[in-house]
């Protein structure tokens, strides 16, 4: 990353070598499936590294609606805001969801699902990440999709 990465407003750490581990897995039925992915980030010079992934299942209760459920996670471990600081370990996000799909015809799906998330994913770089400060935040997703 040749400009560096920013954690918080101006804390750059400098040029770093990334590396990324992610896998995948897929498993579906007639009227069920569940999906997982696994990552793992290496800031290399610095020694941060991250571990996360996400859990999803759905079940198709009619032919046009399906509930769905989602869980995912990420720790980082040995994050520095400021690059004199010693590192930490933290968890960095997690979120919970529901929701349900509508689909009328194979070519459209009207989706609506609801969160709770309890982490830094933020709008605006934050001054301080300390591991007790974390937002809790509620938001739902209203999405329609369509094929031609």
């Amino acid at each position: 990353v040749e400009d560096g990465i920013q954690f918080q407003q101006d804390q750059v750490l400098g040029p770093q070598p990334l590396g990324l581990l992610d896998v995948a897995l897929d498993y579906t039925k007639e009227r069920f499936y569940l999906r997982g992915e696994f990552s793992s980030y290496q800031i290399m010079e610095s020694k941060i590294h991250s571990l996360g992934g996400y859990l999803q299942g759905s079940l198709s209760l009619t032919d046009i609606i399906a509930l769905n459920i989602q869980y995912e996670s990420t720790r980082v471990f040995n994050v520095r805001s400021i690059p004199e600081m010693p590192g930490q370990n933290l968890e960095y996000n997690r979120d919970i969801a529901l929701g349900i799909n509508f689909s009328p015809t194979h070519y459209m799906t009207l989706k609506v699902e609801g969160h709770l998330n309890r982490g830094f994913v933020a709008e605006r770089p934050i001054l301080l990440i300390e591991d007790g400060d974390q937002f809790n935040t509620k938001y739902a997703i209203i999405s329609i999709s369509a094929g031609f």
